[in-house]
């Protein structure tokens, strides 16, 4: 299989989490694409797991990452018919926990498709706990915790779970998520220097995605940076929906609103518009 691939999808394939060999060469080729991390890619993926549940009905992970192709679509802002998307996007979710209560894999995958699809922070920590005490060494697991103990507000927890993920993945396709995240961390736990030494890290292989893109500009406003700053927001004019101050709850969907007023406060500062 491809290097690019995280460790805990080989240890998958190892585990046979299906015997029905066709359903996990779907589900392979979506996990592919899915790292392409494009709403063609998106587009494309997402029948690729559609055709792994339906040659087994009863494969957990294949649940989850389609209800992942969901709700990375709605915080990204690329529904086309948010409330029936998001709908269906939870009833995978639902049934890739029902059918994963002793899989890591599908349970950290319909925990955070839950979190953004729904909001439920504290249910969705709580199956990412189950998920990582049925495997520890799940990489994307502690990744995913990261971002949600970021969005709870417990940067300083995000910050361990981000930094035990790099450790365990340290040629992960989602490196630069990664950094973007531990850097977002710092600056939420006040430690500035290292917010942006992290952020630093991250731009300079920063894919064009406006999430990244403002996380980024904030860091480098409060670092004394604004001409990095604006910069970064510069190129979120090529996008179809540049995020505004307004709109900010919904891109960053924080649980403290203190945390949320870090980055209007800062983006404001930069130039973002109202």
């Amino acid at each position: 299989m491809s290097p690019n691939l995280e460790r805990a999808e080989i240890e998958r394939a190892r585990h046979k989490p299906t015997e029905k060999l066709d359903a996990y060469d779907y589900y392979l080729r979506g996990m592919w694409t899915f790292r392409k991390d494009s709403r063609n890619a998106i587009a494309a993926e997402q029948p690729l797991f559609g055709e792994a549940i339906q040659r087994d009905a009863e494969f957990a992970s294949a649940y989850a990452v389609a209800a992942r192709c969901y709700s990375w679509r709605k915080l990204i802002h690329w529904l086309t018919d948010p409330e029936a998307e998001v709908a269906e996007g939870t009833r995978l979710a639902h049934r890739a926990v029902e059918l994963g209560q002793n899989d890591a894999v599908a349970l950290a995958g319909g925990a955070h498709a839950l979190a953004h699809l729904v909001g439920d922070l504290d249910g969705s920590v709580a199956l990412l706990d189950r998920a990582l005490a049925l495997d520890p060494n799940l990489a994307s697991g502690w990744y995913l915790g990261g971002f949600l103990r970021i969005w709870r507000g417990e940067p300083e927890e995000a910050i361990k779970c981000l930094a035990r993920a790099i450790r365990l993945n340290p040629l992960s396709p989602d490196m630069h998520r990664m950094e973007v995240g531990t850097a977002m961390a710092h600056l939420l736990a006040n430690q500035p220097e290292s917010a942006l030494s992290w952020a630093e890290k991250a731009s300079q292989h920063l894919p064009d995605r406006v999430l990244p893109i403002v996380i980024l500009a904030a860091i480098f406003v409060r670092a004394d940076r604004g001409k990095e700053a604006r910069a970064l927001l510069k190129r979120l004019q090529q996008f179809e929906q540049m995020p505004r101050i307004a709109e900010l709850n919904e891109w960053l969907p924080f649980q403290r609103s203190r945390d949320l007023e870090v980055f209007v406060e800062a983006l404001r500062e930069a130039g973002l518009p109202n």
